[in-house]
């Protein structure tokens, strides 16, 4: 039986962001499939670069955990209201890590294609998180 489009969302979130699962990105995604908003508004993604980033990501912040809010499905589109938390124990943001606990709120829009993600639409303030730990890491 095939998964729902709001089970194949929550799997993503699951899979990808809370285990690090880098292949299910793989297994969940089209091989087209596009990232929008992320890691910068105005970022444009494909599913390979999309993975190198998440690689990086995990190399500044461990203990990443998404937390599904709410969902809003319609036919093969899912709204996702997340909170995400995450230490900073990484350099690869230009900086010392400063082992800060931080937090972020975002939403994601999923488009379906087959049962797989196609499109994920996303917005959340990343750059604020990483403008308050650079703050902290330049204190004496």
């Amino acid at each position: 039986m095939p998964q729902s489009p709001r089970d194949i969302a929550i799997r993503w979130f699951e899979e990808v962001w809370n285990n690090g699962r880098l292949d299910a990105i793989d297994e969940l995604a089209t091989p087209d499939a596009k990232c929008y908003g992320f890691p910068q508004p105005e970022s444009v993604l494909d599913r390979e670069e999309f993975k190198d980033y998440i690689h990086e990501f995990r190399r500044s912040f461990t203990h990443v955990h998404l937390s599904i809010d709410e969902t809003v499905a319609e036919d093969t589109r899912v709204a996702v209201r997340w909170t995400g938390t995450m230490q900073h124990t990484g350099s690869g943001l230009g900086f010392a890590p400063t082992g800060k606990l931080v937090s972020v709120h975002g939403m994601s829009l999923l488009h379906l294609r087959d049962g797989h993600i196609c499109a994920g639409w996303n917005s959340l303030d990343l750059g604020s998180v990483v403008h308050f730990l650079s703050a902290i890491s330049a204190r004496p």
